[in-house]
């Protein structure tokens, strides 16, 4: 990677869910990133999106949102128990991004 090309910590604070977020490790030596409670408004301006086969929440959000690691919105806007285990013929609700809102909590 070249010097060029390295993001500024104010480019990384407001292009990453996981900021706020946090990281949790596990005595086995693994560990998770958790991204930041959020709040969401219902909106108009949301859309719907039918899952076909072998998609994941990734490309999902790359499509809706030209940003593949908003993949966790997606998720907790759906609910989503286990969301790397997605059905084909499954709605999906798309949030609109201009109303979420990170929480401090």
């Amino acid at each position: 990677m070249s010097a060029d090309s390295v993001l500024s910590l104010p480019e990384l604070r407001d292009n990453n869910p996981y900021f706020t977020g946090s990281v949790s490790l596990f005595d086995d030596g693994t560990m998770s990133l958790d991204p930041g409670p959020f709040t969401y408004q219902k909106s108009d301006a949301d859309r719907y999106y039918t899952v076909i086969d072998n998609e994941n929440l990734s490309s999902i959000a790359f499509e809706a949102y030209k940003d593949s690691k908003l993949w966790h919105i997606l998720a907790k806007a759906n609910n989503l128990f286990f969301p790397f285990e997605l059905v084909a013929g499954t709605t999906l609700l798309i949030p609109d991004l201009n109303h979420l809102q990170v929480t401090n909590s």
